[in-house]
């Protein structure tokens, strides 16, 4: 006999096709035909029966059915890696409906695209980071990034089984929602550095100058400025003995030595032939020049090396602009800053030395990137954007699966218990309902006087070569009675198929096990107890 992975319950007599009550609030839904022949017509015209009717016919007479299940390489090689993950996945296998495997489907492709999507792009960002590993980028490059998708994919899994408890799928789910907003805020930024580094370098590289032209010009509004610090004093100073000479008169006693303090001796204001100051063309020293024109002539200084400092920024800027780049040109020009933030590789090319810096410099590119090369980010952009709501689908899509009744119902063990005893009992009803099957095809047969089938007699069966016993030779060449013993055995290994296939999927596609099922599953969680239901075959609650 066949091996399934439940044991099998001792028949109730009393008990032949339970119908488990409906909960108080559910409306009840139509039962169809626990008929064991009923089942077998759908098993023959539905749903995998396809499949399992071409493993019973390559099954030898009276031999057990044991279906090996035979995954594709490709999928048990997905599914070992955990790069994807499959819809059967993200459900359990006690009591799987059709809409609950359609669903997974999509969660699944959602879940693992979003992943796929952010895996492609955290590449670009990594490869960038560890350009300098010394390993060489590549090992950490994808070490790193599938690891991210690994823990991203055992995240979306893990939030979705909650019959265990709340604890888990929560926290599972912000770890999934924290990964998933991580990734899409980089995405954009990890697609943009796949062929955008030598923007960022460019970028900081024109930064750097930029901020180089800034302090120039910061220095020359400074040398600009009528209240320097230079001729503060002075200034001030100058202000006031004018005020007060304008005060005091001048036929005052101290306004003579408080003009020549201020002004100078009128003799040395204007000496003649030049009528320039006698201490400028004698050229005293500054500090014993007469207080304001100390002050003219500070401020015509500062003006001087405002004019000069001009003329050396108007240089500055016009040799960047003949530079063939902003990075060649601090590389020629400023080589000592370009070797404190810059390298240049082996085949020329330019790059950050430190890899935080390139990071920072990527992300305010990124966020903030120069007029002209806003164009270049499109594709970027949209890339994120697309991130953003892959991702925010499956988080949502995950979400609702955890929370659906179904979902829930496919992880209860009870379910898959109940499941199974259904089927058991079409199973042990079977023989009989085959017997009246066969007696009313004999009496048709009698009736329209259809002569009995000849060929090979039942007994005679052990004398054939074992390798032409097969069920479909028997139901073609068998007399009318090895052509029943074929039929029954054939169906008997339909049913065991189906049990065996249903006992790792949860099947429970034909209408009379969806409809008892769903309503065991509507009374278990009605009483509150499917987290606390026994390991054991449970007959539903009864109603109150």
């Amino acid at each position: 006999m066949a091996t399934y992975r439940y044991a099998r319950p001792e028949p109730d007599a009393s008990s032949a096709t339970p119908q488990p009550a409906e909960a108080a609030d559910v409306a009840p839904m139509p039962v169809a035909t626990g008929s064991a022949m009923a089942f077998l017509r759908w098993l023959e015209s539905a749903g995998n029966a396809q499949s399992l009717r071409v493993e019973a016919g390559q099954h030898l007479f009276n031999q057990p059915t044991t279906p090996q299940p035979r995954a594709h390489l490709l999928r048990r090689a997905a599914a070992a890696s955990g790069l994807w993950v499959f819809a059967d996945e993200l459900h359990g296998n006690q009591a799987v409906a059709q809409d609950l495997r359609q669903r997974s489907i999509a969660a699944s492709v959602l879940l693992s695209g979003s992943s796929l999507i952010d895996y492609i792009s955290s590449l670009g960002l990594f490869a960038f980071i560890f350009r300098l590993a010394p390993a060489g980028p590549v090992p950490y490059t994808l070490g790193l990034s599938t690891l991210l998708l690994l823990f991203g994919n055992w995240s979306g899994r893990a939030m979705v089984d909650r019959h265990k408890g709340q604890a888990i799928p929560n926290i599972s789910l912000s770890i999934f929602i924290a990964l998933s907003l991580f990734q899409s805020l980089t995405a954009g930024i990890g697609v943009f550095l796949f062929n955008g580094q030598a923007r960022v370098v460019e970028a900081r590289a024109e930064a750097l100058i930029e901020q180089d032209v800034e302090e120039r010009r910061r220095r020359i509004a400074e040398l600009l400025n009528p209240a320097h610090p230079a001729i503060a004093n002075d200034q001030e100073a100058c202000n006031a003995n004018r005020l007060q000479l304008g005060q005091i008169g001048a036929d005052n006693t101290a306004y003579q030595q408080l003009s020549v303090e201020t002004f100078g001796r009128w003799e040395d204001r204007r000496v003649p032939p030049s009528g320039r100051p006698r201490w400028e063309l004698a050229s005293w020293p500054l500090a014993q020049w007469p207080l304001c024109p100390r002050v003219e002539q500070q401020r015509g200084l500062l003006q001087q090396q405002a004019e000069q400092q001009r003329t050396e920024l108007a240089a500055l800027e016009a040799q960047v602009r003949q530079a063939p780049s902003k990075a060649d040109f601090l590389a020629s020009s400023r080589p000592q800053v370009f070797q404190q933030v810059f390298l240049r590789t082996g085949d020329g090319r330019i790059e950050l030395k430190d890899g935080v810096q390139a990071f920072g410099a990527a992300w305010e590119f990124f966020w903030n990137p120069p007029a002209e090369y806003r164009s270049d980010l499109i594709l970027s952009w949209v890339y994120m954007a697309v991130s953003v709501i892959t991702s925010a689908g499956a988080v949502a899509l995950l979400y609702w699966q955890s929370r659906a009744d179904n979902t829930r119902m496919s992880f209860a063990v009870p379910c898959g218990q109940y499941r199974f005893k259904l089927l058991s009992e079409l199973r042990d009803r079977l023989p009989a309902e085959i017997q009246q099957f066969f007696l009313e095809r004999q009496r048709q047969r009698l009736e329209q006087r259809i002569p009995p089938a000849s060929g090979v007699a039942i007994e005679d069966i052990s004398n054939l070569n074992p390798d032409f016993q097969t069920l479909a030779y028997l139901m073609q060449r068998g007399d009318e009675t090895t052509q029943q013993e074929a039929q029954r055995q054939y169906w008997q290994h339909l049913i065991n198929l189906y049990i065996n296939d249903t006992s790792s999927t949860g099947d429970i596609d034909y209408d009379y096990l969806y409809n008892n099922v769903i309503g065991f599953w509507r009374n278990l969680k009605s009483a509150h107890n499917v987290q606390a239901a026994p390991a054991r075959f449970i007959d539903p609650p009864a109603s109150s």
